[in-house]
């Protein structure tokens, strides 16, 4: 079953049962869906679904950051909405799981340096998209690269 109907089977099963808390999430992000596929004039795939879902995860992660203290029902709130959305997304990489996924890109690539960044990213990106933050990968990759540059 592709995300978006998921996201439409969960939503009528939300109605049924009277959810309104997955079912004002999942509205929101079916929204999001509509008003991108109208922008882009073009379906959307399952890639694209999940990283607006990812998109929306980290917005909520952010704001909670930064209200978290001053507003603690809100962050409640926007924690919940996060756990109900995290549902639609694949699990992330474990800390060990990226260490060994940089580690194997570099030596298949024979990276040796920093300048060989350029060449280690695009190819880690389509397999941590969605289940990483990519900046932290990007600056773990940098700071390995930098290793290897001095030795």
């Amino acid at each position: 079953m592709k995300l978006k109907e998921r996201l439409l089977f969960d939503m009528k099963t939300a109605m049924k049962v009277q959810d309104k808390n997955s079912l004002s999430v999942i509205r929101m992000v079916r929204a999001v869906l509509l008003q991108t596929e109208k922008d882009q004039q073009r379906q959307l795939s399952d890639d694209d679904v999940l990283a607006i879902i990812a998109k929306e995860v980290k917005q909520r992660s952010d704001v909670i950051a930064e209200v978290g203290q001053v507003r603690p029902a809100y962050a409640q709130k926007l924690s919940s909405e996060i756990e109900i959305l995290s549902k639609y997304l694949p699990q992330p990489f474990s800390q060990e799981e990226i260490e060994d996924l940089i580690a194997k890109t570099i030596f298949e690539l024979q990276a040796s340096g920093l300048k060989d960044i350029g060449k280690v990213m695009p190819v880690l990106m389509p397999v941590i998209r969605g289940r990483a933050d990519t900046k932290m990968v990007s600056q773990m990759v940098r700071e390995i690269l930098l290793t290897r540059e001095e030795v």
